[in-house]
Parts: C-alpha cells; structure tokens; sequence
C-alpha cells in the first residue's frame, strides 16, 4: 500500500515504529503537502483572482508533493535492495557498487526535488501575504 493512501493513524504507525521507511523525506513532502493545502481559502474576495490563481498553483504542488511522499521510500528501498546484492565475485561486486551508486543518486535526488516542491509553495504562498488567512 502506498503511504499517501494509507490513514493518518496507520501512516504515524507506521512511522513511528522500527520499519526503515517512511523516513524524513516522506515526511518532509506530507507535511508540505498540507501546508500548500491550506491555500486559497474563500474569504477574501477582494483578492479573489490572486487566491484562486494561487489556490490552482498549490493544488498542483499538493499533488506533487503527494507523490512525492512514496517517492521517497522507493528510493529508500533502492538504496537497501542494492545493499543486499551478492558480492561473492569480482563481477559481481562492480554489478552491486554500481547499483549502490545509482540508487543513492536517486535517493538524493527525490529529496532535493521535494525542497524544490517546497521552495514553489512558499513561492506561492507569498503571493498572498495580507490577500488572505494568515
């Protein structure tokens, strides 16, 4: 099951508990998501072209950062299944070395990708400062 499908009690279940995943980066994107969730709220009409160009933006970045939140603990388990390769050749060996490298550039990757996801929603959500809640 995916994590972003998972409810909130099983999710903090599960983060709270010994299994290597989710980790900070799944929770770095959940907790993002919400925030850019909250944007755009009705109330203040005035502003209504800005908060529903910034509501539109943010609902893209929540869906992102959604996906993100699994993305996270894929990469994980890349980086722990290329630990668990044989190495019991010299072949094998380069085969496992290379699929540690490759994994841990996608398990840098996905978290530097989420700081880039956050980075827009506060983008986002400056456009509304005095246009909206606080």
């Amino acid at each position: 099951m995916k994590l972003a499908d998972m409810t909130v009690k099983d999710y903090l279940d599960l983060l709270k508990s010994d299994a290597p995943a989710p980790g900070g980066g799944s929770v770095s994107a959940l907790t993002a998501a919400q925030g850019v969730g909250l944007v755009g709220k009705e109330r203040y009409r005035d502003f209504e072209a800005v908060c529903i160009a910034a509501k539109a933006e943010a609902d893209a970045l929540c869906e992102k950062l959604t996906l993100a939140i699994d993305k996270d603990t894929e990469a994980f388990n890349l980086v722990s299944a290329a630990y668990k390769l044989p190495k019991e050749t010299e072949e094998l060996k380069a085969a496992r070395s290379k699929a540690i490298a490759d994994a841990t550039l996608k398990a840098t990757e996905v978290p530097f990708e989420t700081l880039t996801l956050c980075l827009e929603g506060l983008k986002v959500t400056a456009k509304l400062v005095g246009k909206s809640n606080p």
